[in-house]
């Protein structure tokens, strides 16, 4: 502790990806850093600690009081996309560190990523951080149960709700044009997306700034795009032809909503990936 009590003390936990680019970004003669992981990893960071911990039972979190870090990051992942994977890897997983965190003197403040998926908005509306919350979803309600015991903490608190991340292109995109459907152009109907890296870099501006944070940021390049152009650009950078395939036939109206980022954008974050378009640009 003597050679990091100079430093701020970052813990990140639930550490992968969004972890692992925001490490890289940070500077090693200001920043120490405690990684909360189940799996053991290589850091590549100076005054970087590991600590085995599983978020869901709790098991090694309580090393959380002992590394006394200034600000704790969370960016969970649940092991599976079921609804009882949602519980157990958001809302368990939550109480688990919330629980920790109310042991530690030292903790400040306290940034937590979420989703969009929270948004009630189903008509491709846009959406603001003060649109209306869908608990009525299992999916969304699971996710603002998580929010909301990490907001009920006695510390500045600030949720980031990040719309589809990607970091090049989508796959996704290509094994349903694979699978021999399209999406309609009429309606058009929009995903959200912003780059991995974007994500990081808001993470770090947040840590770095100096006015008071919101409680909450929306996380998107604030460019939807309708789901039939994000396919033709897959199609077109993987040498696909999907002239003669058909349009998906859907029982009901499909689910979606357009993602604001005029907050995160006020305080003065520039994306480096200001368009998902970008990551076709190039085949």
């Amino acid at each position: 502790m003597l050679a990091t009590q100079n430093k701020h003390r970052l813990a990140i936990v639930g550490f992968g990806d969004l972890g692992s680019r925001l490490m890289a970004s940070l500077d090693p003669g200001y920043y120490a850093l405690g990684v909360f992981k189940r799996s053991r990893i290589t850091l590549a960071f100076p005054d970087a600690v590991y600590f085995a911990a599983d978020t869901t039972s709790g098991e090694g979190l309580e090393a959380l009081v002992g590394y006394q870090p200034h600000t704790v990051m969370v960016t969970l992942t649940p092991s599976e996309s079921s609804i009882q994977g949602y519980a157990m890897g958001y809302v368990q997983a939550a109480y688990q560190i919330a629980k920790r965190l109310r042991e530690c003197a030292s903790v400040t403040r306290v940034i937590y990523v979420s989703s969009t998926r929270v948004y009630a908005e189903r008509m491709g509306g846009w959406v603001t951080e003060y649109s209306a919350l869908d608990r009525k979803d299992d999916y969304a309600r699971l996710l603002l149960e998580a929010e909301d015991i990490i907001r009920e903490l006695p510390l500045q608190t600030t949720i980031l709700r990040a719309a589809g991340l990607y970091s090049g292109p989508s796959h996704f995109y290509l094994r349903r044009l694979q699978s021999g459907v399209k999406s309609s152009s009429e309606p058009p109907v929009y995903t959200n997306r912003i780059h991995r890296d974007d994500v990081a870099g808001f993470m770090r501006h947040l840590l770095e700034a100096t006015q008071a944070w919101a409680p909450t940021y929306n996380l998107s390049d604030g460019r939807p795009l309708p789901k039939h152009e994000i396919e033709a650009l897959a199609a077109a950078h993987f040498g696909l032809a999907i002239d003669t395939l058909d349009d998906e036939m859907l029982a009901a109206p499909p689910s979606h909503k357009r993602i604001a980022n005029d907050l995160m954008l006020s305080t003065g974050f520039e994306l480096a990936f200001p368009d998902v378009r970008q990551a076709y640009s190039v085949a």
